[in-house]
């Protein structure tokens, strides 16, 4: 299953139920989330897997920012390489 909707602190989300990591998008997800309802589904792995301080990127997709304490930011538009993207600083 790809996605059904649910409830995750009390907004209305698209996600992908879970039992293991199996059913989560390698180096992007894990069954780490739950949903207000206590059901497991996929959640974003911190950075997107990026370790501290290395590029967050998205392959075949770019660069998002800089691993920084668990989440992608950017400090400068070289950081955002993505099609689209920008430093909004």
């Amino acid at each position: 299953m790809i996605g059904q909707c649910t409830f995750v602190d009390g907004f209305s989300v698209c996600a992908t139920p879970c039992v293991d990591d199996m059913a989560c998008i390698v180096g992007f997800t894990e069954c780490a989330g739950v949903d207000d309802l206590g059901n497991s589904i996929c959640s974003a792995l911190p950075c997107y897997g990026a370790v501290e301080g290395q590029p967050c990127e998205i392959a075949g997709f770019g660069q998002i920012g800089v691993c920084t304490d668990g989440e992608c930011v950017c400090t400068d538009d070289s950081q955002c390489t993505a099609m689209g993207f920008g430093c909004d600083h």
